[in-house]
């Protein structure tokens, strides 16, 4: 650029930084544009309709209810991901949660109705279970309440939907923010 068009070194090192500055403008805007882009599925926006429904979810009280079990005493038990609700057998030694292919088997009915409550909001992984049966007990009404509620508001949206295959994958799509938003619901509010 020096022989070409006359420019000092410290003239050329201003053209060269006011390039960079447009090619990181021009990458910034694409972002934001792309991120603007609604994910639309069927001609449903799926971001919006995914937080319309959460918006009608308990999601704060369920979060609370989690974060407490897992303040106290409390064991850890790997919920298996289900790929259809997951019903109670009770077994000879106990109790099961079973969608066929996946199986947990459980010792006491309190237990099972407490997985089978995350299980239908879509939780697996490690899940705490308190170790005290008297605050099991204490914490499960309202659990199956909450869990109840979460499940009319979603069943709700996703009845106006025809397409099954769409319903469905709109229906993983909320069950997966619902787990998001109760496994880390604390680090959204601390976190901004």
């Amino acid at each position: 650029m020096g022989d070409i068009l006359g420019l000092t070194d410290e003239e050329q090192l201003e053209v060269y930084r006011a390039v960079v500055d447009l090619v990181q403008a021009r990458l910034e805007k694409a972002k934001s544009v792309k991120a603007q882009r609604p994910r639309v599925k069927g001609g449903v926006n799926v971001d919006q309709f995914v937080q319309m429904v959460l918006d009608k979810v308990p999601v704060a009280q369920l979060a609370e209810l989690y974060q407490q079990v897992q303040a106290g005493e409390h064991a850890l038990v790997s919920l298996p991901v289900f790929q259809t609700s997951p019903r109670l057998d009770q077994t000879l030694f106990g109790y099961e949660l079973t969608d066929d292919r996946q199986r947990l088997e459980v010792l006491n009915e309190a237990q099972v109705r407490y997985l089978a409550a995350w299980a239908l909001l879509g939780l697996y992984g490690e899940i705490p279970v308190p170790t005290d049966e008297a605050t099991l007990a204490g914490l499960l009404p309202q659990l199956e309440k909450l869990v109840e509620e979460t499940k009319q508001s979603i069943e709700q949206y996703l009845g106006s939907i025809v397409d099954r295959k769409l319903r469905d994958q709109l229906g993983r799509e909320v069950r997966r923010k619902v787990r998001e938003s109760v496994i880390f619901f604390n680090y959204q509010i601390e976190g901004g």
